[in-house]
C-alpha cells in the first residue's frame, strides 16, 4: 500500500497508455509511421506533464502517511505549485498545436 503514491500510480498509467499507444502504432499496415510518430508524440506529452507535475507538485511524491510523518519530524517540503504546473501543461499544449498546425 506505501507503494501506491499519487505520482507512482500516475506513471503507471502514463507507462500503459504509451504502451497500448505503441501496440496499436504497430497493427497498422501502410500507414504505420504515421501512427507510430503520433504514438511517440502522445509518449512525450504524458512523459513531459509527469516530469512538469513531479518538479512543481512535490508532496504527490510521497504517500500521505510519510510525509505526515516527515512534517511531525520538521521537515518541511516546499509547497506545491499546480498553477505553475498547469501553465507550462498549458504552453506544452499550445506549442505542439502550433507544430500541427504549421506542419499541414
Amino acid at each position: 500500500m506505501k507503494a501506491r503514491t499519487p505520482i507512482n500510480v500516475f506513471a503507471l498509467a502514463m507507462m500503459a497508455c504509451s504502451s497500448i499507444f505503441g501496440a496499436c502504432a504497430t497493427q497498422l499496415g501502410e500507414d504505420a509511421l504515421t501512427a507510430f510518430t503520433y504514438a511517440l508524440h502522445i509518449f512525450l506529452a504524458v512523459s513531459g506533464m509527469f516530469f512538469v507535475c513531479l518538479i512543481f507538485c512535490r508532496s504527490s511524491i510521497y504517500h500521505p502517511d510519510e510525509l505526515a510523518n516527515a512534517q511531525k519530524n520538521g521537515l518541511s517540503i516546499p509547497p506545491d505549485r499546480p498553477v505553475v504546473a498547469a501553465i507550462l501543461i498549458g504552453v506544452m499544449i499550445t506549442g505542439y498545436a502550433t507544430y500541427q498546425i504549421l506542419s499541414e
